[in-house]
């Protein structure tokens, strides 16, 4: 079993990428196991981590209804259990591109777009860039948002908290 995860757009496409497994594979008795071209068959992750993406909640797809279309079509006397799906969304509090325009439309994302389970968390003090490795210059573009905790800080803080989620632990 494996997660997917990304920043940014590569977090949104982590998002549709499980949504279009879990309703590719609804009507077979274990929606998170699919065949590979080679015949071989692998196990989808029941997990999704979304850094610095998800704010775009037009862009998020619903997988409250694909999750719901996998659990109505699969057959009750399976004797694999379905996994629900957990999402975790990461933020940082000083990120100008991934941020949410309303409170209205973080509670859309998380009541009409994810699953129950999932989390929405914010990392306090970093900003868009300091997901990813390539802020060289330790210099804000402007899009990104001024950090104010080191690069290293935020690194940390997001491993800590994605292993955590990945471990399922509080």
């Amino acid at each position: 079993e494996w997660a997917l995860g990304g920043h940014s757009m590569g977090g949104y496409n982590a998002l549709q990428l499980a949504e279009q497994l879990l309703l590719q594979n609804k009507t077979k008795n274990n929606p998170h196991s699919i065949v590979l071209r080679d015949g071989s068959i692998t196990r989808v992750g029941s997990q999704i981590v979304a850094w610095a993406a998800g704010t775009a909640v037009e862009n998020v797809p619903n997988l409250l209804l694909a999750e719901d279309n996998v659990s109505s079509s699969s057959s009750s006397s399976s004797s694999s259990a379905i996994s629900p799906l957990h999402v975790m969304v990461l933020l940082a509090s000083n990120d100008k591109i991934a941020k949410f325009a309303s409170r209205e439309q973080k509670r859309q994302l998380l009541s009409k777009k994810l699953p129950k389970a999932s989390r929405l968390e914010t990392i306090q003090g970093g900003n868009h860039a300091g997901f990813g490795s390539y802020d060289t210059a330790n210099k804000s573009n402007g899009f990104d948002g001024p950090r104010s905790i080191s690069l290293e800080a935020q690194h940390e803080e997001a491993s800590m908290r994605t292993v955590r989620f990945l471990l399922d632990e509080k």
